[in-house]
């Protein structure tokens, strides 16, 4: 069984990714592998540097996070043509890293901000949403990354809506500090069949 984990930044994916990782499950963190395959996949590699530059890379090889975001966010056409390029390697990188578990008696999870506009979109058997109110969620960033609340708006303007987020969600985790989340993970594995 594939699960998607998605939500806004700060709304604590990373956190039930943590705590399905203790519990044994194997989870694909797809926002950091993106990172790791433009810089480990020629092709791929290729396709950005003629999109970008050669700037999308620093003297090391190493892919040039903060140019690239500085550049995707003046023109957010070029988001989309990288997104475009990026998208469709990291689905079929998940597809093989979790056919490589042999879709054994255990869910493997995909954790991505990304998960709404990911095209093309993974065959998932369902996703976990992880929600928190806008305050808690800009509280958890500015703590988390040393940023002003600003900052944290404009990123979170630049991923999906709530809309598109409850438009995929087949179970929701508010994780708002007052609601139990291992519970709800819980309630959510039983669900989905597994042993809890």
């Amino acid at each position: 069984m594939l699960v998607g984990i998605t939500g806004p930044i700060g709304s604590g994916k990373s956190f039930v990714s943590a705590r399905l990782e203790q519990l044994g499950y194997r989870v694909y963190n797809a926002d950091a592998r993106a990172k790791s395959l433009v810089e480990m996949q020629p092709e791929l590699r290729q396709e950005v540097e003629d999109l970008l530059g050669r700037q999308a890379y620093d003297a090391a090889g190493r892919y040039n996070t903060a140019w690239v975001a500085e550049q995707v966010f003046r023109d957010p056409g070029l988001l989309v043509k990288l997104n475009a390029l990026v998208h469709p390697v990291v689905v079929r990188h998940f597809l093989e890293w979790a056919h490589a578990f042999g879709h054994g008696e255990r869910a493997v999870f995909m954790e991505s901000a990304l998960l709404p506009r990911l095209s093309p979109f993974p065959p998932l058997d369902a996703v976990v949403l992880v929600t928190a109110p806008l305050d808690v969620r800009l509280a958890r960033v500015e703590r988390r990354d040393g940023v002003e609340a600003s900052q944290v708006l404009a990123r979170a303007a630049r991923q999906a809506s709530d809309e598109e987020f409850a438009r995929i969600a087949t179970y929701t985790i508010v994780n708002d500090g007052q609601r139990e989340v291992d519970a709800q993970l819980q309630l959510i594995l039983q669900s989905l069949g597994e042993q809890v």
